[in-house]
């Protein structure tokens, strides 16, 4: 393992570069790849790039998989491993695409711009590099390298062309990318992006003319790559500073600060600046007139290009970037086909949300209608209740007065006509002429006496007070055979004797007694029965005649009828009546 680890010690504990997150080995290592290959300590970044290949199959995570292409991609395409360095950093914007890495995909964007402009593909470089800086989710040093990078390119398209109306229209958008970037990186306090930015502003205020700008910035740029730990920006913006001398006419003056600076780049082995070092200076010589000097440090420099840079790798880059845009495709008909997936699963979740409110509403109905149906339903029984309550006290007030009309009948008026009867029986007389009206006066009070017992009988017979149901009932059917035209029975199939309350014995009595008043008025019959027995634990009483029968439904009932169910369900009765022509019975159980 490692001793040493790339920890910034301006940021504390914190990753170099803001691309991916270090959370264990090894994307540790290839944080410190990337560190020691940005400050130019390539033999420890040679080192590193070894180590990291191991990790290629020990990928665990996705944040792994975009740090091994991002960082190794990066250091292959520095380090002449170009096919190897487009195939990795091509496989990080696709990881970071697939998963919606937003931020990532912005770093990673950067690398291609890097990788196309060291290739010299400055229109694909740009391409990548204006993709990050759109991008809103990226990092604000990720965005502000973006801006720095395209305006560095566009900067140098410009100097390329004498076309002035070209010219006049892409120096206020280089303006505005480069003031972006130093906007991003004044936002975060990035000392490094700063010194990148600054460095190429040096040359742009050289070549608007703006000496003093340019001579500060250079200051600026230095001061903040000192700082942040890159000796590598130190030495660019050296080399930039040489190219304002130039501008300035102070050639002579730039020479030994490119002498320096390739050195430097040299000591380091970064060929890439090495040449950009030497062709400032060819444009130094040449403006001094140096033709000598500037034709020697040309074919040096033509010569480590052809080395460095060998014509055939354009070709392996053409073949990852087919791959990478067919991938690319293929990704994003994958996107289209889950954002369809998704417009569907929310449709058919409004349907199911739809559909589980109606029936939530239809539920909530449901049971505000049962809710009210049940208080309908509990008021009309306690308006029954009450009905049945005043019914059965007014039928208890009635049979208290009944039973002292009775009294008074049998012990008061029916005693006097008694005793009136047993005078005029005694009276003695010989006045013959008197005979005849004494006979039908005493003719008269037996009617009377009759009258009046047969009322006390209706009213409260002394048989149902004295001796019971049974005997009440046979007196009952006594009395109406001795004044009707009806034949009444009475059977009782009752061995034991019936244990009634006096409550229950009355209002069986009434119901029966009712019963036998309407098979007198309305029946026309000839033969009328009263049957008693017990079934199980239920008391059966049915009255039952051959009359011609009566029309009986709950749309039709009389008082008399209506008084029988009343009476009833005071005493938790049944009461049922079934009529045909020839046969009409009437059925209490209790």
């Amino acid at each position: 393992m490692f001793s040493v680890l790339a920890i910034d010690k301006t940021t504390g504990d914190e990753p170099f570069q803001n691309a991916f997150k270090v959370n264990n080995y090894v994307t540790l290592v290839l944080d410190s790849l990337f560190h020691f290959h940005e400050i130019g300590d390539y033999e420890m970044s040679r080192r590193l790039f070894q180590r990291s290949l191991t990790f290629k199959n020990q990928l665990s995570s996705v944040n792994d998989s975009f740090a091994f292409n991002y960082a190794v991609g990066n250091y292959q395409y520095k380090n002449s491993l170009v096919d190897e360095g487009f195939e990795n950093l091509f496989n990080a914007v696709l990881i970071s695409r697939k998963n919606l890495l937003k931020s990532e995909e912005a770093a990673a964007e950067i690398s291609l711009g890097n990788a196309h402009y060291f290739m010299k593909d400055i229109s694909a470089a740009i391409e990548h590099y204006k993709l990050a800086a759109n991008n809103s989710e990226a990092k604000n040093g990720t965005r502000a390298a973006a801006y720095h990078n395209t305006g560095a390119l566009l900067f140098e398209t410009l100097d390329k062309t004498d076309n002035q109306r070209y010219k006049d229209s892409l120096e206020p958008i280089i303006s505005q990318y480069l003031r972006s970037a130093v906007s991003l990186s004044l936002r975060d306090s990035n000392r490094s992006r700063l010194a990148a930015t600054y460095s190429v502003l040096v040359p742009w205020y050289g070549y608007l003319k703006q000496y003093d700008s340019a001579y500060f910035y250079a200051n600026e740029s230095m001061v903040n790559a000192t700082i942040s730990g890159y000796p590598n920006r130190v030495q660019f913006a050296k080399v930039n500073l040489a190219r304002v001398l130039i501008w300035d006419g102070q050639a002579a003056k730039s020479l030994p600060i490119l002498d320096s600076a390739i050195v430097f780049f040299d000591s380091i082995k970064n060929i890439e600046q090495v040449i950009h070092a030497n062709r400032v200076k060819v444009w130094a010589y040449d403006s001094l007139r140096d033709y000598k000097n500037a034709a020697r440090i040309a074919e040096l420099t033509y010569n480590m290009i052809r080395e460095t840079f060998p014509l055939r790798l354009e070709k392996s880059v053409g073949k990852y970037k087919a791959m990478y845009q067919y991938n690319l495709v293929e990704l994003e008909n994958q996107t289209l086909e889950l954002d369809r997936s998704k417009q569907k699963m929310k449709f058919n979740r409004l349907i199911i949300f739809t559909l589980a409110l109606v029936l939530a509403m239809l539920t909530g109905y449901w049971f505000y209608r049962n809710k009210l149906k049940t208080k309908k339903m509990e008021l009309q029984t306690l308006e029954l209740g009450f009905k049945t309550r005043l019914i059965q006290t007014n039928m208890e007030i009635e049979e208290k007065e009944r039973k002292r009309i009775a009294r008074e009948l049998h012990d008061g008026v029916g005693q006097q006509i008694s005793s009136i009867k047993l005078g005029l029986e005694n009276l003695d007389t010989d006045q013959k002429k008197t005979e005849g009206s004494i006979f039908e006066l005493k003719q008269m009070v037996t009617d009377v006496l009759h009258s009046v017992r047969g009322i006390s009988h209706q009213m409260m017979p002394l048989a149902l007070q004295r001796f019971g149901l049974v005997k009440a009932l046979e007196g009952l059917v006594d009395f109406m055979n001795e004044n009707g035209e009806i034949t009444f029975s009475f059977e009782n199939f009752n061995s034991k004797e019936i244990k009634l309350s006096e409550s229950e014995e009355i209002h069986l009595y009434r119901m029966v007694q009712e019963l036998v008043t309407n098979v007198t008025k309305h029946s026309k019959a000839s033969e009328a029965a009263i049957q008693l027995f017990i079934q199980g634990n239920k008391i059966h009483l049915y009255v039952s005649d051959n009359g011609k029968g009566i029309k009986y439904d709950n749309d039709n009932v009389g008082m008399g009828l209506f008084n029988l169910e009343t009476r009833a369900k005071a005493i938790n009765a049944s009461f049922n009546l079934s009529s045909n022509t020839g046969e009409t019975i009437a059925k209490i159980i209790m």
